[in-house]
């Protein structure tokens, strides 16, 4: 496969797990498609990117994906990658396209994330106010309620 048509079959893939990103409401399907995402690079991409990772990247040394169980997994991921990005752009090591895209990717998803946390923890709060406001209701309604004698 010609190095173009890499690049285009993995913008169409990077597309396809951003539209994913895009359309989830729960924290849990986030989590699912950042494995989804690094399950999908192939070995010979993971030894690409490893040339100038020094242990940083999601990646182990028989080029595994690191497990994402938690937000707190991927976070870690994401800031690692973020960083070692960054430090590259100040060094004369050139930033490669996987890269940039799975910099890319996984600031998108760490986004995502908190976004829907954060949505998330708003509504259980509403929830919680509700509640005790019906529970304020019903005991004045009845003032009785709850009584044993």
């Amino acid at each position: 496969m010609a190095n173009g048509e890499h690049v285009l079959e993995s913008l169409t893939e990077m597309d396809r797990y951003m539209r994913d990103l895009g359309r989830s409401t729960q924290p849990a399907a986030i989590l699912d498609i950042v494995r989804a995402y690094l399950r999908s690079w192939s070995p010979e991409r993971i030894a690409k990117l490893q040339t100038i990772d020094a242990g940083w990247a999601p990646f182990d040394e028989f080029q595994r994906p690191t497990e994402v169980c938690s937000a707190a997994d991927l976070r870690g991921i994401a800031s690692a990658v973020h960083s070692q990005c960054k430090a590259l752009k100040a060094s004369p090591l050139e930033l490669t396209l996987d890269l940039l895209e799975l910099d890319r990717f996984l600031f998108v998803a760490n986004q995502m994330l908190g976004r829907l946390e954060q949505q998330s923890s708003t509504a259980a709060r509403d929830a919680a106010r509700l509640r005790d406001r019906v529970g304020l209701a019903m005991s004045s309604a009845h003032p009785g309620a709850g009584r044993m004698f």
